[in-house]
């Protein structure tokens, strides 16, 4: 209302408008609300078999399954997370991937790429082994601006000798979009 009212307001949808897990929030159309889901798209995606990464070569991580994914844009064949129409914005982006038995102080990277560009701005982190013939593990943790169309895509390299085998009990990618973050 235009003026503080005497006593509070109720407001009711209909029973057909929205679904569980919505929540009312702005329109694109200036001045409505509509009901949404400001987290969507959302998928958790991880390796269900290990795959080999050839030393100092960016290898794409192999998530192969899914826990799931709410608007089928994760590609689990092709290990890709495409934006959907409509959806651009911020996006938390999680990542991890294990690599097994690599020599004693030998780096691992992790690497974000959009639309398989190298990215800027911290979208890489880098672990170092501990030990010979140990697991050695990096993660990525951060939120990152996409556009509709864009794809996400996670890279992994090490410097150790020779080829080595991800440990798929450690590997994992998952976004989600954050609502309510003006882009």
């Amino acid at each position: 209302p235009a003026t503080n009212p005497a006593s509070d307001l109720e407001l009711k949808l209909p029973a057909t408008i929205g679904t569980a897990g919505e929540v009312v929030q702005n329109s694109t159309t200036a001045g409505t609300l509509e009901m949404g889901s400001p987290f969507r798209p959302a998928f958790s995606a991880y390796c269900n078999a290990s795959y080999d990464i050839a030393s100092n070569t960016d290898v794409k991580s192999l998530f192969q399954a899914e826990h799931f994914d709410t608007d089928n844009a994760y590609d689990a064949t092709n290990a890709k997370f495409v934006v959907p129409a409509n959806m651009g914005g911020a996006y938390q982006l999680n990542a991890a991937v294990g690599i097994d038995d690599i020599n004693d102080e030998t780096k691992v990277n992790l690497k974000v790429k959009v639309n398989d560009s190298d990215t800027t701005g911290g979208y890489q982190q880098n672990s170092y082994s501990a030990g010979a013939d140990r697991i050695a593990s990096v993660n990525f943790n951060n939120v990152i601006k996409l556009s509709a169309g864009d794809e996400v895509k996670i890279f992994v390299r090490h410097n150790s000798t020779g080829t080595q085998s991800s440990e798929n009990h450690m590997c994992y990618f998952s976004m989600f979009r954050l609502g309510g973050i003006a882009t």
